[in-house]
């Protein structure tokens, strides 16, 4: 049975980044991965996620994303790979007419001095004559925030942690969790191992792992669309129109335009076994969607694929020590909004691998607020 300092279980977005960053500390690492890195099974798959900082899922978030953007860049130069694409994001909606999101990305710009410019209607339909808004839409435009690679992130994560001496096992499932001590012994299809610290970021088979019926988690399905366009100039964008939240990238090179819809779609009872056929009540009511606003984007839709959420009942994440296993943490719950920061969380969970603390701002992320 091998020992590690810490083994880190599911090596996706968040996990991947533990790794590295567990790695650079010099620690002894074993990250345990039941698919391919960068598989398209899970959550961290689709080549591209938003990422911005006026935030308005909540400005408790914001401090987390200050470092996030740092880390990035961190990687992005250690492995000599370009993963955040900075070319803005507009935001089209009206508050008056429920658009929460675009005023809650203005209040939290205001609250922390981060750069949006809030667009009238008549300078949005004169900057941004592209998009179809409705007559009394604004926008709020954040030239910093932009798009990330997925799986080129992924991937960058995993190898770097790699080039600094993490193991990392590929199709290897864990199969237990056994207290043994201070430590904690992980069985897998493959063998055990122990660790001193165990980091479990395992995505839509959280539950599974974690085997914790308190924690309130459920998983959808959600499917992401590309259309063939050539609109490589615009923005990232995201139209706040109640009660869709409409999001998307520009058209890239040989991948077209991508756009989804976020909101969790159907629960999935086993991550194991979702449905990944594409049907037309997946792809029709975003098509239609989104040749509305933006009317040169033809309407069928050229691919398609399927993504998990892993849900919490507020859309918060779930950052936190295991009730019952000693120096066990865990991250999960990112609800569709996570991505972004996978580079900080991975510094988070080798923090608290090594010291069972941070010094970054995490108490509003507590399970015991459920």
């Amino acid at each position: 049975m091998g020992h590690f300092d810490t083994i880190v279980v599911g090596v996706g977005g968040m996990g991947s980044a533990a790794c590295y960053q567990l790695a650079r500390r010099g620690k002894t690492v074993l990250g345990i991965e039941a698919h391919t890195i960068a598989h398209d099974r899970g959550s961290s798959h689709g080549q591209t996620r938003l990422i911005r900082r006026a935030y308005f899922e909540s400005s408790d978030y914001i401090p987390l994303l200050n470092r996030s953007y740092e880390l990035w860049r961190q990687i992005e130069e250690e492995s000599k790979t370009q993963l955040f694409v900075q070319n803005g994001l507009l935001m089209i909606g009206n508050p008056e007419r429920g658009g929460e999101a675009i005023r809650g990305t203005l209040e939290s710009a205001k609250a922390y001095q981060i750069p949006v410019e809030r667009l009238s209607p008549a300078a949005l339909r004169e900057r941004f004559p592209r998009f179809s808004a409705a007559p009394d839409d604004i926008g709020a435009f954040e030239k910093g925030a932009g798009f990330l690679w997925v799986e080129r992130a992924v991937e960058a994560h995993a190898r770097r942690a790699r080039e600094l001496g993490a193991e990392i096992r590929e199709g290897c499932q864990v199969l237990n969790l056994v207290a043994s001590g201070n430590e904690v012994v992980v069985e897998t299809d493959q063998g055990s191992h122990s660790g001193g610290s165990v980091v479990i970021t395992a995505g839509p088979w959280s539950s599974q792992i974690l085997a914790d019926p308190e924690l309130p988690l459920s998983v959808h399905r959600v499917v992401q669309c590309w259309f063939e366009s050539s609109l490589t100039e615009i923005p990232c964008f995201a139209f706040d129109h109640p009660p869709h939240f409409l999001y998307g990238f520009p058209a890239l090179p040989g991948l077209g335009l991508k756009a989804a819809l976020h909101q969790p779609g159907p629960a999935v009872n086993d991550p194991g076994r979702v449905d990944r056929a594409i049907h037309a009540e997946d792809t029709e009511p975003l098509a239609a969607l989104l040749h509305q606003r933006l009317p040169s984007v033809p309407n069928p839709v050229s691919r398609a694929t399927t993504c998990l959420y892993t849900m919490t009942p507020d859309g918060h994440f779930i950052v936190d020590k295991h009730r019952i296993f000693p120096n066990t943490y865990f991250a999960t719950g990112f609800s569709g909004h996570g991505f972004k920061f996978a580079s900080v969380m991975g510094e988070i969970l080798a923090d608290l691998a090594i010291s069972g603390e941070t010094h970054l701002p995490i108490d509003f992320l507590r399970a015991n607020r459920f």
